[in-house]
Formats: structure tokens, sequence, C-alpha cells
């Protein structure tokens, strides 16, 4: 779906873009198409896309013989979908992070809105299992995922999802390839589920240290363990906990890998049962 098809279908549709949802529709058709064409989407796969809009990508998809899922939370596009792709998809009128769909997925992809990127990418990480995300976010958005311990980029989020996701930048995508344009690049990330997410009460611990290391920002580690809210340890088990782990107390949150953070969960879980 070009520009011009995509006009044609908002003024057929007696639609308009909606600011508040953040709605830029994809126009590129070869991003569509290569998109369609990635890892793992193919004949009688089961594919959840959230945000679909005018479906230039959900086509590609249906071409490849894909059985689609699509949760669209405009009802305006929904009707727009019925009517295009009938009985060819399976459509949601519904917004994703309020409804949960079965955990049958083996794909999920998604343009994903700005403002509300993070809260889908962690409802996939911890309430489904679908071991293949692909997903468009906002270019510094990739930025911090991908980002590396000591850079200005790296923090809570960075962290927190590489627990569950293997993530790597595909390629990124000029403003112009949607309309309305975005004021932005965009990159499309592949996210590949880890096989090694340890049991429940591990991730528990783990997503506290990340809060309480970030809480803490600029803080040493051992500091921010024993006063933030987050983490219930005193001073002295903190220090203790991060002797054992092997990290340098005085280290700084924001300094320390995913393997560090995983030793310090470990201990955690221990001193708080």
């Amino acid at each position: 779906m070009n520009k011009k098809e995509l006009q044609s279908a908002l003024a057929s549709s007696h639609l308009h873009p909606n600011k508040r949802l953040g709605q830029h529709f994809l126009i590129n058709d070869d991003i569509a198409g290569r998109i369609a064409s990635l890892d793992g989407i193919g004949n009688g796969v089961k594919i959840l896309e959230i945000g679909p809009g005018f479906g230039a990508l959900t086509a590609h998809l249906i071409a490849k013989g894909a059985r689609v899922a699509a949760v669209e939370i405009d009802a305006g596009l929904c009707h727009f979908l019925e009517s295009r792709y009938g009985g060819s998809i399976e459509i949601h009128h519904a917004d994703f992070l309020k409804i949960q769909l079965p955990d049958d997925f083996s794909v999920c992809v998604s343009n994903l809105p700005y403002y509300c990127a993070s809260e889908i990418l962690f409802k996939l990480a911890e309430r489904y299992s679908v071991p293949l995300v692909y997903a468009m976010v906002q270019k510094e958005m990739a930025s911090r995922l991908e980002a590396l311990p000591g850079s200005w980029q790296y923090g809570a989020m960075t962290v927190s999802l590489r627990l569950y996701f293997d993530i790597t930048r595909l390629f990124d995508i000029p403003p112009k390839s949607f309309y309305p344009e975005p004021d932005v690049y965009s990159s499309f990330l592949k996210l590949e589920r880890k096989h090694d997410v340890p049991d429940a009460t591990i991730v528990g611990a783990f997503h506290k240290v990340v809060k309480s290391a970030f809480w803490g920002r600029r803080k040493p580690i051992a500091s921010a363990l024993a006063r933030s809210p987050h983490c219930p340890l005193g001073k002295d088990a903190a220090h203790a906990i991060c002797v054992e782990a092997g990290i340098d107390s005085s280290a700084r949150g924001e300094e320390l890998d995913f393997d560090a953070y995983l030793r310090l969960a470990r201990l955690v879980a221990e001193n708080i049962k």
C-alpha cells in the first residue's frame, strides 16, 4: 500500500490518523515485503499482528500463507480490515494491553505505537511464550535496547528485556516510509526468546534488583540495594551479596552487565525467601 492508496482508503473509510493512538501507517511496500520474508514467517505459521492499521503488512503475511490474528484498537480500522480481508484473518477489536489471547503463536509482528512500545514488549515477554517477535520501534528505543553497560542509553529496560530475549536490530526505516511521517527514524528489531529463562522466584528477584539499581542511578550498587524500596536488603547483606557475586560494591548499576545482574538476582532470591 503506497501513500496514494492509503489516502484513498482513509477517505473512503472516513478515517483520519489518530494522534492519540500514535498512528503512523506503513506505506513502503518494499519494507512490508522484506518483513514478510523474514525467518519464521511462512505457510501455516500462526502469527500475532499487533496494530495492523490498514493491513500493509497483513496483505504480505496472507500472501505467504500465514494464519494471522490481528489485534487492532481502532474500530474504524477493524471495519476496514474486515471488508478488505474478510475471513482470511482473525480480527480482534481490542487494546492488546487489556486482553489475553491464547498463547499459541509462533511469531509476533508489530509496528509498535511509540507511546506504549515498552509495555507491549514486556507483556509479550511475561504473559506469552511466543518464541520470535519482530517489532518496529522508535530508533532511540532500539538504541536503548542494544545499549552496552556504561553508555547513557543503558537502563532498566535494556537489562530487563534481555532476561527474556536476544535482541538484534535488523534495519532502520526513514520517516518517509510512513503516513503521516513521524518526526524520527524507526528501527526494526528481531527478539528471539531465550531458552534458559530462570524460574519465577529468580525472575522476581531479578526485577527487584534491576529496579533497585536504576532507582539509585549513579549510586554504588550496594548502597542502591540496601536503600531501595524495591529490594528488602540491609546494608551488610547488600555488601555481602555483591562480594559473593564477584561485583565491586562501589560499581554503579549502569556499569553492570546482564550476567552480573543475574548473579545478584540468584543470591537475592536466596536471601529474601
